[in-house]
């Protein structure tokens, strides 16, 4: 995951195909490798769409863009998995760089309810997400974690006024905070919400 600063705004365009989706996530720094095979094209097109607000603000660059095996309706509708990756210069390790991949379940996103399924758990109050735009901030919550203390991550969520699902895990928590400070502005939060993510967020 590589971070370069931007000053233009990266705009995705609608293709036609998933392999031209792919292509220009690649050739636009989006990911190092991309693949859209099991997504509908629209899908494709919304996630560039949302990767590119996220490349112009940040400069992030993941690794892989894919798929976890074996998933199913009711896995994990995207998922982050971050790793360190190392650096090699002069044929010698001399570092180590931050890394995020995103596994997108194929199965969710081929069920013609799917956007129907976002809309329900939003208005129940599960989650935040309510589209593919706000799956990618959840997301992005995640990569934005600047801990890595497994056990704090892993562990019952701290603030009670969140989502039922920001409430899962402090995990959670802080990917659902980053998403609702950037739906519904910093003035929604309470002092105890935003003082929770200026703390576990670079």
């Amino acid at each position: 995951m590589t971070q370069i600063p931007q000053a233009a705004r990266t705009i995705a365009p609608v293709f036609q195909t998933v392999k031209e989706a792919e292509k220009w996530a690649v050739e636009n720094k989006l990911a190092d490798s991309v693949d859209y095979s099991k997504l509908p094209v629209g899908i494709a097109n919304e996630i560039n769409s949302a990767l590119a607000d996220f490349y112009t603000e940040y400069g992030v660059t993941l690794g892989k863009i894919g798929y976890r095996q074996n998933m199913d309706l009711y896995d994990n509708i995207m998922e982050v998995k971050r790793y360190k990756e190392g650096v090699i210069r002069g044929g010698e390790l001399v570092g180590y760089r931050d890394m995020a991949d995103l596994r997108i379940n194929p199965v969710f996103f081929n069920n013609p309810n799917a956007k129907a399924i976002l809309s329900r758990s939003y208005e129940s109050g599960w989650a935040y997400s309510e589209n593919i735009h706000d799956l990618i901030t959840h997301e992005f919550g995640h990569i934005r974690t600047n801990t890595d203390d497994s056990r704090f991550l892993a562990g019952p969520g701290n603030i009670k006024t969140l989502s039922r699902y920001g409430q899962s895990s402090n995990s959670e928590a802080i990917a659902e905070l980053f998403l609702k400070r950037r739906k519904f502005g910093d003035a929604n939060l309470t002092p105890e919400e935003a003082q929770f993510l200026a703390q576990y967020t670079r």
